[in-house]
C-alpha cells in the first residue's frame, strides 16, 4: 500500500494584537527575551548561548554563531560538522535596551542565563507562562511561531526577500523559507483588500 504524503503542518503567525497582550504581561527581562526572538528570528539553543560579544551595539547586528567551549554547534543537515555563523539586523531601540541589561557583563558573558547562571533552557514554559498571564491557552504558544512572525512580518510588512530571510533565518535550502512564508500572502493586508474590492467578489 502506498504511503499517503501529507502536508506539512502550517504554523500560523502571531496577530499584532496578541503580540499587544502578549508583551503587556511581561516582565522587563521576559520582554527583552520576546523582543530579540522576535526580532532576530533566531531558535531556542541559539538564543540560550548568545552571548554578549554577539551583539554588535555599534551597528545594531547580531552575530550567531556557534561556541566551541559550551559545546554548542549551530543547527546543519545531518552529518555536517555545523551550520555557517550569520548576521542579523537588530532594531536601534531595541539594541539600546539590550546594551542596558548587558551592562557590568563581561564580553563572554551570557546574554540571558537561568538562576544558576547557566543557559536558559526553558524559553518555552517562559513563553507558555506569559500567555496564561495575558489571558491566552498558554500550551497554544509556541516558540517556532515567534520565528515564522519574524519571518513573515519582514517579507510581507518590510520587502525583505526570500533570499535574504533565508541567510538570516539559517536555512540551507530556499524551499524551507518558503515554507515559512506558506500562506502569508494570501492573508496580507494590501491583497484582502484587492479581494474585497475585486470583481470577483461582486459574485459573493
Amino acid at each position: 500500500m502506498k504511503e499517503l504524503d501529507y502536508a506539512p503542518k502550517i504554523i500560523r503567525v502571531y496577530s499584532e494584537d496578541e503580540m499587544k497582550r502578549f508583551f503587556a504581561a511581561c516582565k522587563p527581562t521576559e520582554k527583552l527575551i520576546f523582543l530579540l526572538f522576535l526580532n532576530s528570528g533566531v531558535r531556542e539553543q541559539e538564543m540560550a548561548y548568545t552571548e554578549v560579544r554577539d551583539l554588535d551595539f555599534t551597528r545594531n547586528v547580531l552575530h550567531v554563531c556557534g561556541k566551541a567551549d559550551r559545546g554548542f554547534r549551530l543547527k546543519g543537515k545531518k552529518g555536517k560538522r555545523s551550520a555557517k555563523d550569520r548576521f542579523i539586523p537588530i532594531p536601534a531601540n531595541l539594541m539600546a535596551r539590550l546594551k542596558e541589561h548587558c551592562a557590568g557583563k563581561g564580553l563572554r558573558d551570557l546574554v540571558f542565563t537561568n538562576s544558576q547562571g547557566s543557559p536558559e533552557g526553558h524559553f518555552l514554559r517562559m513563553c507558555e507562562k506569559i500567555a496564561t498571564r495575558a489571558g491566552f491557552d498558554g500550551s497554544e504558544w509556541e516558540l517556532h511561531r515567534w520565528r515564522k512572525t519574524f519571518a513573515t512580518m519582514q517579507h510581507e510588512k518590510n520587502g525583505v526577500s526570500v533570499n535574504t530571510l533565508r541567510v538570516w533565518l539559517g536555512h540551507e535550502s530556499l524551499d524551507v523559507t518558503l515554507a515559512y512564508l506558506k500562506g502569508s500572502e494570501a492573508a496580507d493586508e494590501q491583497v484582502q483588500e484587492k479581494v474585497n474590492n475585486g470583481v470577483l467578489a461582486a459574485f459573493a
